[in-house]
């Protein structure tokens, strides 16, 4: 992303080095840990085929009344 914001680097930096040292101070710079709901539910790396009916395509009948 190339582009010019007016702010050089150094100055950048700075405001940069001072928002985080007041995270800190007010004891911000940490979420602590995910809730139960952002957690992994399944075991990672572990494979669950579909069911059969999802592997061939079969589709349920639906029937419409008139």
């Amino acid at each position: 992303m190339e582009s010019d914001f007016v702010f050089d680097d150094n100055t950048t930096m700075i405001s940069l080095q001072n928002a985080v040292l007041e995270l800190k101070k007010s004891k911000l710079d940490y979420a602590g840990p995910p809730p139960p709901n952002e957690l992994p539910q399944k075991k990672l790396g572990v494979y669950v085929p579909p069911p059969i009916s999802q592997q061939i395509g079969h589709r349920t009948q639906i029937t419409v009344g008139l």
